[in-house]
């Protein structure tokens, strides 16, 4: 039995975020020496590699875990089961000394252009885009 809760969600959150980091950095190392195409190749097999080392580095987190979980002191582990909710009240009401019969103030609000997507979102769509595609591939692989 296992002290850490959802040991597979942080083993999939690792190999992401390894696939997205080994992805970039071994498309720049690549791509620097062999061009275009060494960029693309670097991509894929920093992907690759960098999906094992983010799991196996979750994974080595989470037996770290579990081995010293057994070391807390009963205070901890009480002050940890009666740590608040973090909601908190704070108000939500009209601030001043207004009656109920008085009009809510309306800020006017300029309509909205559509706009072209900006740069983060264009890279965020070809990360995701990316990532779908080296996550099909890595399926295909193993």
């Amino acid at each position: 039995d296992s002290a850490v809760q959802n040991r597979q969600a942080y083993q999939t959150g690792g190999s992401i975020a390894g696939s997205l980091g080994g992805s970039v950095g071994g498309s720049m190392l690549a791509g620097a020496v062999l061009g275009p195409v060494g960029a693309l190749a670097g991509a894929v097999g920093g992907a690759l590699a960098g999906s094992r080392a983010g799991a196996a580095a979750s994974e080595g987190i989470c037996d770290a875990v579990d081995s010293t979980g057994s070391q807390i002191c009963n205070p901890c582990k009480e002050a940890a089961a009666t740590r608040p909710a973090g909601y908190q009240n704070w108000g939500g009401g009209r601030l001043g000394a207004g009656e109920a019969s008085d009009p809510v103030a309306q800020v006017p609000v300029a309509p909205s252009a559509p706009s072209a997507p900006s740069l983060g979102d264009r890279i965020s769509e070809t990360a995701s885009s990316a990532g779908k595609t080296l996550g099909e591939a890595a399926s295909s692989v193993g």
